[in-house]
């Protein structure tokens, strides 16, 4: 479980690029530009005695532009009950807001018909008011392989990420059936993204798959939880989302659903001494806006 529940580190990175890159690359995709919105339910802590709880409530924005990419993530946390949390000191909240920032390099081409390749590269920083200590790096890269006759796409490779907590190695797979801007019905299957879509018209499309997310950051100096450790979020659910296609550049994605497996560890300095906290699952909402140019 750990392992499928890290793989969603990279989630972000790839679910846009997929679709598109193990197929032919649509005109005016080369750079795009994303802010998004999103809205996780008030959750109870799932540990014995302890009915503290907490929503998330947050935004992000990234850019892709040639092959220059950048991202801006920020999260406010709503808590009830800091009296009955298992961490912390019982009067304030553990902690408001949490920000990571990263800026990277990512390319994907294709050397025949048949065979390609992708790459990307990528530093950041996570933390809740310092960053000292906060960073992170990771890297990625493999091969794609199409079958145009059968309107099929795959991905192998592999991941290295790093930051101040742990490190690790993981596999990508991904096969992609049909292109998502097509009509009808098409799917993406691997490691970690799996989706299923089906388009109506060139304007409209209803997508399901699994929802991910996961992050460490760096506490502040004079957290109440750890000061100066770490905090790793990990979320594992599944999502329907409307897409929308206003016009040849501009997309609209509005999605929901529920994370069913979620969790909080709290790391002191030196990253170790772990200590893992269970939460119920929640409902999420989430809007995105895209411009490609």
């Amino acid at each position: 479980m750990k392992t499928l529940l890290y793989a969603s580190i990279f989630m972000s990175l790839m679910t846009i690029s997929l679709p598109v890159s193990v197929f032919a690359q649509p005109e005016g995709a080369d750079s795009r530009f994303r802010v998004q919105t999103f809205y996780t339910a008030d959750a109870d802590l799932d540990v014995a005695g302890n009915t503290g709880s907490l929503a998330v409530f947050g935004g992000q924005a990234d850019l892709e532009f040639g092959w220059l990419t950048a991202d801006y993530i920020y999260r406010q946390y709503e808590w009830s009950g800091v009296d009955r949390l298992p961490f912390g000191d019982g009067a304030s909240d553990p902690w408001e807001e949490l920000h990571k920032a990263a800026v990277g390099i990512s390319h994907d081409d294709m050397w025949s018909e048949t065979w390609g390749y992708f790459f990307a590269a990528e530093v950041s920083t996570a933390f809740e008011e310092e960053m000292d200590d906060s960073f992170g790096a990771r890297g990625w890269g493999g091969f794609i392989y199409r079958m145009p006759a059968w309107n099929l796409g795959f991905r192998l490779g592999a991941l290295y990420d790093w930051n101040e907590v742990k490190s690790t190695v993981l596999p990508i797979v991904g096969i992609a059936w049909k292109n998502p801007g097509v009509k009808g019905f098409s799917a993406m299957v691997g490691i970690p993204l799996t989706a299923v879509t089906y388009r109506f018209s060139a304007q409209w499309a209803v997508q399901a798959g699994m929802a991910f997310d996961s992050d460490t950051f760096r506490l502040a100096d004079d957290s109440p939880v750890s000061p100066e450790g770490y905090l790793e979020t990990q979320d594992i659910g599944g999502e329907i989302a409307l897409l929308y296609t206003l016009s040849e550049t501009l997309r609209l994605r509005v999605a929901g659903g529920g994370f069913f497996d979620r969790s909080l560890t709290i790391y002191d300095p030196d990253g170790n001494n772990g200590e893992e906290y269970d939460i119920d699952p929640g409902a999420f909402g989430r809007v995105a806006l895209s411009v490609a140019f």
